[in-house]
Protein backbone atom coordinates (compact mmCIF):
# COMPACT_ATOMS: atom_id res chain seq x y z
CA UNK A 1 0.00 0.00 0.00
CA UNK A 2 1.11 3.54 -0.74
CA UNK A 3 0.36 6.53 1.46
CA UNK A 4 0.32 10.04 0.11
CA UNK A 5 2.25 11.94 2.91
CA UNK A 6 0.95 15.33 2.03
CA UNK A 7 2.68 17.06 4.74
CA UNK A 8 6.38 17.24 2.61
CA UNK A 9 3.78 18.68 -0.55
CA UNK A 10 5.65 21.88 -2.29
CA UNK A 11 3.33 24.83 -2.76
CA UNK A 12 2.48 25.80 -5.94
CA UNK A 13 0.14 28.76 -5.95
CA UNK A 14 0.88 32.09 -4.35
CA UNK A 15 -1.35 30.50 -1.24
CA UNK A 16 -2.31 34.79 0.07
CA UNK A 17 -4.84 34.08 -3.49
CA UNK A 18 -6.64 31.17 -1.91
CA UNK A 19 -9.54 30.81 0.69
CA UNK A 20 -8.94 29.17 4.06
CA UNK A 21 -10.38 25.83 2.62
CA UNK A 22 -9.44 24.99 -1.38
CA UNK A 23 -12.54 24.99 -3.50
CA UNK A 24 -13.22 22.92 -6.54
CA UNK A 25 -12.17 25.73 -8.94
CA UNK A 26 -9.85 26.78 -6.90
CA UNK A 27 -8.23 22.99 -6.95
CA UNK A 28 -9.58 23.19 -10.79
CA UNK A 29 -7.10 25.81 -11.27
CA UNK A 30 -4.08 24.62 -9.00
CA UNK A 31 -4.00 21.09 -11.66
CA UNK A 32 -4.55 23.35 -14.49
CA UNK A 33 -1.34 25.38 -13.82
CA UNK A 34 0.65 22.10 -13.35
CA UNK A 35 -0.26 20.61 -16.48
CA UNK A 36 0.94 24.28 -18.08
CA UNK A 37 3.95 22.66 -21.05
CA UNK A 38 2.24 18.73 -21.36
CA UNK A 39 2.83 17.84 -24.83
CA UNK A 40 0.82 15.01 -25.06
CA UNK A 41 -2.95 14.93 -25.48
CA UNK A 42 -4.75 14.23 -22.10
CA UNK A 43 -8.44 13.78 -20.40
CA UNK A 44 -8.33 15.20 -16.40
CA UNK A 45 -11.01 13.10 -14.63
CA UNK A 46 -11.59 14.73 -10.30
CA UNK A 47 -13.53 13.11 -7.79
CA UNK A 48 -16.47 15.10 -7.15
CA UNK A 49 -16.07 16.08 -3.63
CA UNK A 50 -13.39 16.34 -1.16
CA UNK A 51 -12.01 13.10 -0.52
CA UNK A 52 -11.42 12.85 3.28
CA UNK A 53 -8.38 11.46 5.52
CA UNK A 54 -8.08 7.77 4.59
CA UNK A 55 -9.94 7.34 1.21
CA UNK A 56 -8.42 4.79 -1.00
CA UNK A 57 -7.78 4.62 -4.69
CA UNK A 58 -7.03 1.25 -6.33
CA UNK A 59 -5.13 1.90 -9.20
CA UNK A 60 -5.13 -0.32 -12.40
CA UNK A 61 -2.50 -2.57 -11.63
CA UNK A 62 -3.56 -2.96 -8.37
CA UNK A 63 -2.15 -0.50 -5.67
CA UNK A 64 -3.66 1.50 -3.21
CA UNK A 65 -3.38 4.94 -2.43
CA UNK A 66 -4.49 6.38 0.51
CA UNK A 67 -4.55 10.30 1.79
CA UNK A 68 -3.75 10.80 5.23
CA UNK A 69 -5.17 14.31 4.72
CA UNK A 70 -9.09 15.44 2.82
CA UNK A 71 -7.63 16.46 -0.51
CA UNK A 72 -8.63 16.77 -4.25
CA UNK A 73 -7.82 13.85 -6.11
CA UNK A 74 -7.63 14.23 -9.85
CA UNK A 75 -6.21 11.57 -12.49
CA UNK A 76 -4.70 12.36 -15.70
CA UNK A 77 -5.17 10.13 -18.41
CA UNK A 78 -2.97 10.65 -21.89
CA UNK A 79 -4.63 9.53 -25.42
CA UNK A 80 -2.74 6.14 -26.85
CA UNK A 81 -0.75 5.96 -23.51
CA UNK A 82 -0.35 3.57 -20.70
CA UNK A 83 1.08 6.06 -18.69
CA UNK A 84 -0.96 8.67 -16.07
CA UNK A 85 -0.74 10.82 -13.17
CA UNK A 86 -2.26 11.57 -10.26
CA UNK A 87 -2.42 15.14 -8.87
CA UNK A 88 -3.38 15.26 -5.17
CA UNK A 89 -3.92 18.77 -3.72
CA UNK A 90 -4.98 19.63 -0.20
CA UNK A 91 -8.05 21.09 1.16
CA UNK A 92 -6.50 23.42 3.67
CA UNK A 93 -3.85 24.76 1.98
CA UNK A 94 -3.72 24.20 -1.75
CA UNK A 95 -0.41 22.08 -1.81
CA UNK A 96 -0.35 19.53 -4.76
CA UNK A 97 1.23 16.67 -4.80
CA UNK A 98 2.26 14.73 -8.26
CA UNK A 99 2.48 10.52 -8.91
CA UNK A 100 3.27 9.26 -12.10
CA UNK A 101 2.12 5.64 -12.69
CA UNK A 102 2.42 3.24 -15.51
CA UNK A 103 0.45 0.62 -17.36
CA UNK A 104 -2.46 2.66 -15.60
CA UNK A 105 -5.63 3.34 -17.21
CA UNK A 106 -6.90 4.81 -13.59
CA UNK A 107 -9.42 3.89 -10.71
CA UNK A 108 -11.32 1.01 -11.92
CA UNK A 109 -14.47 3.65 -11.14
CA UNK A 110 -13.23 6.25 -13.30
CA UNK A 111 -16.23 5.97 -15.50
CA UNK A 112 -18.04 7.67 -12.37
CA UNK A 113 -15.14 10.71 -11.80
CA UNK A 114 -15.87 14.21 -12.84
CA UNK A 115 -14.43 14.95 -16.45
CA UNK A 116 -12.42 18.18 -15.88
CA UNK A 117 -12.78 20.80 -18.28
CA UNK A 118 -10.39 23.72 -17.80
CA UNK A 119 -11.23 26.11 -20.46
CA UNK A 120 -14.67 28.32 -19.82
CA UNK A 121 -17.39 26.56 -21.85
CA UNK A 122 -19.82 29.38 -21.12
CA UNK A 123 -17.62 32.08 -22.44
CA UNK A 124 -18.38 30.31 -25.97
CA UNK A 125 -22.45 29.57 -25.50
CA UNK A 126 -23.70 32.49 -27.87
CA UNK A 127 -25.07 32.59 -31.59
CA UNK A 128 -21.85 33.47 -33.16
CA UNK A 129 -19.06 31.40 -31.02
CA UNK A 130 -21.27 28.34 -29.71
CA UNK A 131 -19.46 26.07 -32.31
CA UNK A 132 -16.20 26.74 -30.56
CA UNK A 133 -17.74 24.58 -27.96
CA UNK A 134 -17.37 21.37 -30.50
CA UNK A 135 -14.00 20.24 -29.43
CA UNK A 136 -15.03 20.25 -25.86
CA UNK A 137 -17.93 18.23 -25.96
CA UNK A 138 -15.91 16.00 -28.10
CA UNK A 139 -13.44 15.20 -25.96
CA UNK A 140 -15.91 14.78 -22.71
CA UNK A 141 -17.63 11.67 -25.48
CA UNK A 142 -13.90 10.28 -26.02
CA UNK A 143 -13.76 10.21 -21.92
CA UNK A 144 -17.26 7.87 -21.16
CA UNK A 145 -16.66 4.38 -20.65
CA UNK A 146 -17.11 1.48 -23.35
CA UNK A 147 -19.52 0.52 -20.83
CA UNK A 148 -21.93 2.40 -21.75
CA UNK A 149 -24.56 1.71 -24.44
CA UNK A 150 -24.86 4.96 -26.87
CA UNK A 151 -27.95 5.86 -25.44
CA UNK A 152 -26.60 5.74 -21.96
CA UNK A 153 -23.94 8.45 -23.28
CA UNK A 154 -25.78 11.03 -25.07
CA UNK A 155 -27.89 10.72 -21.64
CA UNK A 156 -24.64 11.23 -20.19
CA UNK A 157 -23.87 14.71 -22.09
CA UNK A 158 -27.29 15.99 -22.02
CA UNK A 159 -26.50 16.07 -17.97
CA UNK A 160 -22.96 17.08 -18.25
CA UNK A 161 -24.61 20.13 -21.17
CA UNK A 162 -26.66 20.66 -18.12
CA UNK A 163 -24.51 21.01 -15.36
CA UNK A 164 -22.56 24.18 -17.00
CA UNK A 165 -24.31 27.55 -15.08
CA UNK A 166 -25.10 29.15 -18.97
CA UNK A 167 -27.26 26.15 -20.15
CA UNK A 168 -30.88 26.51 -19.29
CA UNK A 169 -32.06 23.16 -19.75
CA UNK A 170 -30.60 20.10 -22.14
CA UNK A 171 -31.86 17.08 -23.65
CA UNK A 172 -31.80 14.43 -26.03
CA UNK A 173 -35.10 14.81 -28.40
CA UNK A 174 -34.08 12.15 -31.03
CA UNK A 175 -31.21 8.90 -31.55
CA UNK A 176 -30.95 8.00 -34.90
CA UNK A 177 -33.21 10.28 -36.61
CA UNK A 178 -31.89 10.91 -39.66
CA UNK A 179 -31.13 8.53 -42.48
CA UNK A 180 -27.56 9.03 -43.11
CA UNK A 181 -24.25 6.48 -42.35
CA UNK A 182 -23.89 6.17 -39.51
CA UNK A 183 -27.10 8.03 -38.39
CA UNK A 184 -27.15 11.26 -36.05
CA UNK A 185 -28.81 11.74 -32.98
CA UNK A 186 -30.07 15.40 -31.88
CA UNK A 187 -29.78 17.18 -28.32
CA UNK A 188 -31.76 20.28 -28.09
CA UNK A 189 -30.27 22.90 -25.86
CA UNK A 190 -31.32 26.77 -24.86
CA UNK A 191 -29.03 29.26 -23.31
CA UNK A 192 -29.52 32.78 -22.44
CA UNK A 193 -28.02 35.17 -25.52
CA UNK A 194 -27.73 38.38 -24.16
CA UNK A 195 -31.24 38.58 -22.76
CA UNK A 196 -32.70 36.22 -25.78
CA UNK A 197 -33.80 32.88 -25.21
CA UNK A 198 -31.66 30.54 -28.01
CA UNK A 199 -32.76 27.22 -28.78
CA UNK A 200 -29.77 24.88 -30.85
CA UNK A 201 -30.12 21.37 -31.59
CA UNK A 202 -26.85 19.94 -31.38
CA UNK A 203 -25.92 16.68 -34.28
CA UNK A 204 -24.17 13.65 -33.03
CA UNK A 205 -22.89 11.37 -35.07
CA UNK A 206 -23.89 7.74 -33.78
CA UNK A 207 -20.22 6.52 -34.73
CA UNK A 208 -17.79 4.83 -32.66
CA UNK A 209 -16.81 6.73 -31.03
CA UNK A 210 -19.47 8.99 -30.46
CA UNK A 211 -19.15 12.41 -32.26
CA UNK A 212 -20.62 16.19 -32.37
CA UNK A 213 -21.13 17.41 -35.74
CA UNK A 214 -22.60 20.84 -35.53
CA UNK A 215 -25.54 22.67 -34.66
CA UNK A 216 -29.02 24.27 -36.10
CA UNK A 217 -30.16 27.38 -34.66
CA UNK A 218 -33.91 26.34 -33.91
CA UNK A 219 -35.19 29.55 -35.31
CA UNK A 220 -38.40 30.71 -33.10
CA UNK A 221 -42.00 32.11 -35.47
CA UNK A 222 -41.38 35.49 -33.77
CA UNK A 223 -38.59 35.89 -35.43
CA UNK A 224 -38.77 34.53 -39.17
CA UNK A 225 -39.34 37.93 -40.72
CA UNK A 226 -37.82 40.16 -43.64
CA UNK A 227 -38.53 44.23 -44.14
CA UNK A 228 -40.75 45.25 -46.87
CA UNK A 229 -40.96 49.43 -46.33
CA UNK A 230 -40.24 49.17 -42.58
CA UNK A 231 -42.92 46.32 -42.17
CA UNK A 232 -42.41 43.04 -40.99
CA UNK A 233 -43.42 40.09 -43.48
CA UNK A 234 -43.60 36.86 -41.44
CA UNK A 235 -42.92 33.05 -42.88
CA UNK A 236 -43.25 30.22 -41.41
CA UNK A 237 -40.83 26.78 -41.69
CA UNK A 238 -42.54 24.04 -43.99
CA UNK A 239 -40.16 21.66 -41.99
CA UNK A 240 -40.69 18.70 -44.39
CA UNK A 241 -38.46 20.52 -47.58
CA UNK A 242 -35.69 21.68 -47.47
CA UNK A 243 -33.63 23.64 -49.85
CA UNK A 244 -29.67 23.38 -50.80
CA UNK A 245 -28.04 25.29 -52.90
CA UNK A 246 -24.77 23.67 -54.64
CA UNK A 247 -21.59 25.42 -56.42
CA UNK A 248 -21.55 26.04 -59.76
CA UNK A 249 -18.98 23.55 -60.33
CA UNK A 250 -21.40 20.70 -58.87
CA UNK A 251 -22.58 18.12 -60.95
CA UNK A 252 -25.81 16.11 -60.95
CA UNK A 253 -24.15 13.41 -59.68
CA UNK A 254 -22.25 14.63 -57.35
CA UNK A 255 -25.24 16.22 -56.19
CA UNK A 256 -27.24 12.90 -56.03
CA UNK A 257 -24.55 10.87 -54.52
CA UNK A 258 -24.62 13.92 -51.33
CA UNK A 259 -28.50 13.78 -51.08
CA UNK A 260 -28.88 9.72 -51.60
CA UNK A 261 -26.67 9.60 -48.33
CA UNK A 262 -29.72 10.46 -46.15
CA UNK A 263 -32.22 7.60 -47.13
CA UNK A 264 -35.28 9.25 -44.77
CA UNK A 265 -35.33 12.05 -47.73
CA UNK A 266 -37.05 11.10 -51.07
CA UNK A 267 -34.50 10.87 -53.89
CA UNK A 268 -33.85 13.92 -55.93
CA UNK A 269 -35.93 14.38 -58.95
CA UNK A 270 -35.48 16.72 -62.12
CA UNK A 271 -37.96 18.72 -61.86
CA UNK A 272 -37.07 19.40 -58.17
CA UNK A 273 -33.57 21.12 -59.74
CA UNK A 274 -32.96 24.48 -60.47
CA UNK A 275 -29.78 25.12 -62.57
CA UNK A 276 -28.51 28.54 -62.86
CA UNK A 277 -25.28 30.06 -64.47
CA UNK A 278 -23.64 30.73 -60.63
CA UNK A 279 -24.98 27.91 -58.73
CA UNK A 280 -27.54 24.76 -58.40
CA UNK A 281 -30.35 24.59 -56.34
CA UNK A 282 -32.20 20.91 -55.18
CA UNK A 283 -35.72 21.00 -53.18
CA UNK A 284 -35.82 17.60 -51.30
CA UNK A 285 -38.93 16.35 -49.01
CA UNK A 286 -39.27 14.04 -45.94
CA UNK A 287 -40.19 10.25 -47.56
CA UNK A 288 -42.89 10.20 -44.81
CA UNK A 289 -44.02 13.68 -44.21
CA UNK A 290 -42.73 14.32 -40.85
CA UNK A 291 -40.28 17.10 -39.99
CA UNK A 292 -36.32 16.80 -41.98
CA UNK A 293 -34.13 16.88 -38.62
CA UNK A 294 -32.31 19.41 -38.31
CA UNK A 295 -29.51 16.80 -38.17
CA UNK A 296 -29.90 16.21 -41.59
CA UNK A 297 -29.59 19.76 -42.49
CA UNK A 298 -26.09 20.42 -40.16
CA UNK A 299 -24.75 17.22 -42.36
CA UNK A 300 -25.78 18.77 -45.71
CA UNK A 301 -23.70 21.69 -44.06
CA UNK A 302 -20.63 19.47 -43.66
CA UNK A 303 -20.35 19.32 -47.51
CA UNK A 304 -17.86 21.05 -49.28
CA UNK A 305 -20.36 21.51 -52.44
CA UNK A 306 -22.97 23.47 -50.55
CA UNK A 307 -23.70 27.30 -50.05
CA UNK A 308 -26.37 26.87 -48.08
CA UNK A 309 -29.35 24.21 -46.67
CA UNK A 310 -32.28 25.79 -45.21
CA UNK A 311 -35.61 24.57 -44.51
CA UNK A 312 -38.50 25.75 -47.23
CA UNK A 313 -40.23 28.74 -46.35
CA UNK A 314 -43.86 29.87 -46.86
CA UNK A 315 -46.46 32.44 -46.41
CA UNK A 316 -49.69 33.09 -48.24
CA UNK A 317 -50.46 29.99 -50.60
CA UNK A 318 -46.24 30.56 -52.14
CA UNK A 319 -43.37 28.84 -50.72
CA UNK A 320 -39.84 29.93 -51.09
CA UNK A 321 -36.54 28.93 -50.63
CA UNK A 322 -33.54 30.89 -49.23
CA UNK A 323 -30.46 31.13 -50.49
CA UNK A 324 -26.99 32.65 -48.57
CA UNK A 325 -27.33 36.09 -49.63
CA UNK A 326 -29.39 39.21 -49.35
CA UNK A 327 -29.23 42.86 -51.09
CA UNK A 328 -28.46 46.08 -48.62
CA UNK A 329 -28.70 49.91 -49.17
CA UNK A 330 -26.87 52.22 -47.34
CA UNK A 331 -28.05 55.04 -45.28
CA UNK A 332 -26.09 58.45 -46.91
CA UNK A 333 -24.31 58.76 -43.18
CA UNK A 334 -23.22 54.90 -43.39
CA UNK A 335 -19.82 54.00 -44.72
CA UNK A 336 -18.70 51.44 -46.77
CA UNK A 337 -16.12 50.86 -43.81
CA UNK A 338 -19.49 50.21 -41.53
CA UNK A 339 -20.92 47.67 -43.76
CA UNK A 340 -17.56 46.25 -43.90
CA UNK A 341 -16.93 45.59 -40.19
CA UNK A 342 -20.37 44.72 -39.72
CA UNK A 343 -20.09 41.96 -41.89
CA UNK A 344 -17.03 40.79 -40.41
CA UNK A 345 -18.74 40.63 -37.02
CA UNK A 346 -21.80 38.50 -38.26
CA UNK A 347 -19.75 35.84 -40.94
CA UNK A 348 -20.82 37.80 -43.82
CA UNK A 349 -19.36 39.11 -46.99
CA UNK A 350 -19.48 42.29 -48.61
CA UNK A 351 -20.28 41.00 -52.67
CA UNK A 352 -21.05 43.16 -55.86
CA UNK A 353 -22.10 46.89 -56.04
CA UNK A 354 -25.43 46.75 -58.31
CA UNK A 355 -24.76 49.89 -60.91
CA UNK A 356 -28.38 50.70 -60.99
CA UNK A 357 -28.49 51.29 -57.29
CA UNK A 358 -26.14 53.79 -55.55
CA UNK A 359 -24.60 52.61 -52.11
CA UNK A 360 -26.41 49.06 -52.49
CA UNK A 361 -24.68 45.97 -52.52
CA UNK A 362 -25.31 42.16 -52.69
CA UNK A 363 -24.33 40.53 -49.14
CA UNK A 364 -23.34 36.88 -48.87
CA UNK A 365 -23.85 35.08 -45.36
CA UNK A 366 -20.85 32.16 -44.25
CA UNK A 367 -22.33 28.41 -44.46
CA UNK A 368 -20.66 28.97 -41.01
CA UNK A 369 -23.15 31.33 -39.67
CA UNK A 370 -26.14 29.96 -37.81
CA UNK A 371 -28.29 32.88 -39.49
CA UNK A 372 -29.65 32.60 -42.72
CA UNK A 373 -30.46 35.02 -44.97
CA UNK A 374 -33.73 36.55 -43.99
CA UNK A 375 -32.49 36.82 -40.16
CA UNK A 376 -29.40 38.46 -41.18
CA UNK A 377 -31.12 40.77 -43.47
CA UNK A 378 -33.32 41.67 -40.30
CA UNK A 379 -30.46 41.80 -38.29
CA UNK A 380 -28.49 44.44 -40.88
CA UNK A 381 -31.86 46.43 -41.09
CA UNK A 382 -32.34 46.90 -37.51
CA UNK A 383 -29.08 48.26 -36.88
CA UNK A 384 -30.25 51.31 -38.15
CA UNK A 385 -27.40 51.89 -41.25
CA UNK A 386 -29.53 50.94 -44.10
CA UNK A 387 -32.68 52.25 -46.13
CA UNK A 388 -33.20 48.77 -46.73
CA UNK A 389 -32.37 45.04 -46.72
CA UNK A 390 -33.97 42.56 -48.31
CA UNK A 391 -33.24 38.39 -48.80
CA UNK A 392 -32.67 36.43 -51.83
CA UNK A 393 -35.45 34.22 -52.49
CA UNK A 394 -36.93 32.07 -54.85
CA UNK A 395 -39.67 31.10 -55.90
CA UNK A 396 -40.93 28.17 -55.67
CA UNK A 397 -43.59 25.63 -57.46
CA UNK A 398 -41.89 21.93 -56.77
CA UNK A 399 -44.39 20.38 -55.08
CA UNK A 400 -47.67 21.95 -56.37
CA UNK A 401 -48.79 22.33 -52.62
CA UNK A 402 -49.67 25.50 -50.72
CA UNK A 403 -48.76 26.25 -47.15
Amino acid sequence: MKKLFLLILAPFVLLSTLSAQITQKEADSIVKQRLVGETKPYTVYAKNDVQSEGYTVITTTGETLELEYPCWVYFVKYEGETIGKYLIVKESNGNSLEINTKKDNGPNNLNKWRFVLFDDFCTYVNIKDIDQTIPFINKFLKSLSNDLSDEQKLQELATWLKSFPCIIFSTVSCQSCNGTNPPMSEINISFNDNGTFKRFSLAISMSSPLEAIGYHYLVPDNENYYYYSDKKIYLHEAKDKILLKFTKNTTIEQMENIINKDIFLQPMHDEYVYIFNDFRIVVLESKDGNPVPASSIVYFKTKQETVAVTYILGKDGYFSGIMDDFAIKLKSTTSYEQLQELAAENNCIVGEHFPYGPNTYMMHVLKVSHLNAILMSSLFYETGLFNSSSPNMIILNAFGKTY
